[in-house]
């Protein structure tokens, strides 16, 4: 009897045995389903919040995309209105272009902040400092850019003068009742290696042949592209150089109904600000007529359109 009560311990019991395993069986499956529901947790919450983020980077990109392209058409916007020639280095475009071009952005500019404020003279012409000059020109080209002179100079082509007082360090700007002939369209930025950016231009048909106005200008077909090469210095990007462009060709259409009043009777006034085309339209682009440099230089320089002016 001693010796069965020695080995019945109840450490040996079966049953003891089996109901311990059953517990210990249901307690690896309960923290197996917890650290399961954990990583269920984890990877909802992980997804959710990417998908918002993502969300709001996706909206964050868009609009600083417009906002891109709105920067990049309002900056060269005077050189579609003068349709510049097509350039491999800004060397090769004429001096007195470029002063044009950055005269008239400085006065755009200013009118669509609505803070016009640029003095006249006696003769109602806006007067433009040539450090504004200077200035829109450096943001344009880089700020190594220096024109050579600032001096009075005159547009052939469109018989526009402009006078330079050395004393003020003033332009004044010629009044003018001409239309230009295109109007800008940023309709693409596309980011090469390098350090390369290239902005496609449309240049939007403001005028028919026969020189009449269009009433209602057709974004969605330009009449041609340019691509401007912009080059990273530093954090910023600057126009190295102007060209045809090879992504996007002309569409073969109608222009819109013309106005019968001739372009030379419209009233003095810089256009508002065209809308921001929202992609590339693989439907439009082209080239335009060859066009002459504002102050007579050979088609190696830029200049105007016979009919542009801003």
């Amino acid at each position: 009897m001693a010796n069965e009560r020695q080995n019945k311990t109840p450490g040996q019991d079966p049953e003891q045995q089996r109901l311990k395993k059953e517990e210990q069986s249901r307690t690896a499956r309960r923290r197996n389903r917890q650290l399961i529901g954990l990583a269920l947790t984890v990877l909802i919450v992980v997804g959710a919040y990417s998908i918002v983020t993502g969300g709001i980077n996706l909206v964050r990109g868009m609009l600083n995309s417009d906002e891109e392209r709105l920067e990049y058409q309002r900056l060269f916007e005077p050189m579609v209105w003068f349709d510049i020639l097509p350039f491999e280095s800004v060397s090769q475009v004429d001096e007195n272009s470029i002063k044009e071009v950055a005269i008239w952005g400085v006065m755009n500019e200013a009118q669509q902040e609505d803070v016009d404020d640029l003095p006249r003279n006696e003769y109602d012409e806006q007067l433009v400092s040539a450090s504004l000059v200077d200035q829109y020109a450096a943001r344009m080209f880089g700020p190594n850019f220096r024109f050579s002179v600032h001096e009075s100079f005159s547009n052939v082509v469109e018989g526009l003068h402009y006078t330079y007082n050395p004393e003020t360090q003033m332009y004044a700007v010629p009044v003018t009742g001409q239309m230009q002939r295109y109007l800008a369209s940023v309709v693409e930025i596309q980011r090469e290696a390098g350090g390369i950016k290239r902005v496609v231009m449309g240049y939007i048909s403001t005028q028919t042949a026969d020189n009449q106005i269009i009433n209602q200008p057709d974004y969605d077909h330009p009449a041609k592209y340019m691509d401007y090469e912009l080059r990273r210095d530093g954090s910023d990007y600057y126009l190295v150089a102007m060209r045809r462009s090879t992504s996007h060709q002309p569409a073969q259409t109608t222009p819109a109904p013309a106005s019968s009043v001739p372009a030379a009777a419209s009233d003095s006034s810089l256009p508002a600000t065209p809308p921001v085309a929202s992609g590339a339209d693989s439907s439009a682009a082209g080239d335009g007529d060859d066009a002459t440099d504002a102050d007579g230089a050979d088609s190696s320089a830029a200049g105007g359109e016979d009919d542009d002016d801003a």
